[in-house]
């Protein structure tokens, strides 16, 4: 696990396959209340994984910054608006970002019923076959969903590491002056 302090209070949570496993395989062996709740959670990783990718591709990122661009009402405070700009900057491609969006619809209809859903109702099926990583030999649809959003912080992780050499380079050639507080 690392983790990066380049003054970000995000840039700071550990971003790292090794967490995303842990926190994959611990659930896995609590094996939560319901699939709503595994839905959620593995969603909300993957989001913070998206936030911490994004706020480090920024140069003048601060704490001030990060709560104007990322909290309450902020601009890139919907998982949807952080997908759609990472498709702007970089940070995922076409596919990437369907399936994100995916996994966004997928997380939302768990999160936003009061129906007993999972893994084999019929909206949910729909949304897990337009996952990229989806194979109709497998029939557990929630392996298929978490594959997806496993591949997704992988990539992440990738891309946090190398805003991190991009970013400390400029700085130590004095290029990247970052903003103050």
């Amino acid at each position: 696990m690392a983790a990066i302090d380049v003054g970000s209070q995000i840039a700071t949570v550990q971003i790292g396959a090794e967490s995303f496993r842990q926190l994959r395989d611990g659930l896995g062996t609590l094996l939560l209340d319901s699939q709503a709740s595994t839905a959620i959670i593995f969603t909300s990783a993957l989001e913070e994984h998206l936030r911490a990718a994004m706020a480090m591709k920024m140069p003048n990122m601060n704490s001030r910054l990060e709560q104007i661009l990322f909290e309450g009402y902020a601009p890139l405070a919907t998982f949807k608006s952080k997908i759609d700009v990472s498709l702007a900057l970089g940070i995922f491609t076409e596919q990437q970002a369907k399936d994100a969006h995916n996994i966004r619809k997928i997380r939302n209809r768990f999160a936003h019923t009061a129906k007993k859903l999972n893994f084999e109702t019929p909206t949910i099926i729909a949304l897990c076959k337009k996952l990229s990583v989806y194979d109709d030999k497998e029939t557990k649809l929630m392996k298929t969903y978490v594959k997806a959003i496993d591949d997704l912080v992988e990539h992440l992780n990738k891309e946090f590491k190398t805003s991190a050499i991009v970013r400390a380079l400029r700085d130590r050639a004095g290029e990247g002056k970052p903003a103050t507080a």
